[in-house]
């Protein structure tokens, strides 16, 4: 079945959702240690960096889904295959337990980092 479906597609979709954790969970992991500066001088909720972080990047990975729609278009209206059906249009409902995996990781990373 895999086999049928168009690589780029497929490739595509697995680097959307890769790229989203990856950024979300590196930058997370080193936002205590790059903002201990402010963190020391004015109070504020700690947790609403990462939080910013997450919604940044959940804003590039919008982008990068509307560029994905468009070749999903493409392939679906040239039918090159059969398999092409419209739940890969549901990809964005992954990002939001992703999101919180890679904030979760990645403040337990950040915690370590600061403590060691």
């Amino acid at each position: 079945m895999i086999d049928e479906i168009p690589k780029m597609l497929f490739y595509f979709s697995g680097i959307l959702v890769w790229t989203y954790f990856s950024k979300v969970f590196l930058k997370t992991s080193q936002t205590f240690k790059e903002n201990s500066n402010i963190m020391g001088k004015v109070y504020f909720p700690r947790l609403s960096i990462p939080f910013s972080i997450a919604g940044s990047n959940a804003v590039t990975s919008i982008i990068q889904f509307g560029v994905f729609i468009v070749f999903f278009l493409f392939h679906y209206k040239s039918e090159v295959t059969s398999v092409i059906n419209i739940n890969w249009l549901l990809m964005p409902i992954i990002l939001i337990p992703l999101a919180f995996l890679s904030l979760g990781l990645g403040l337990l990373m950040s915690s370590i980092t600061i403590k060691y």
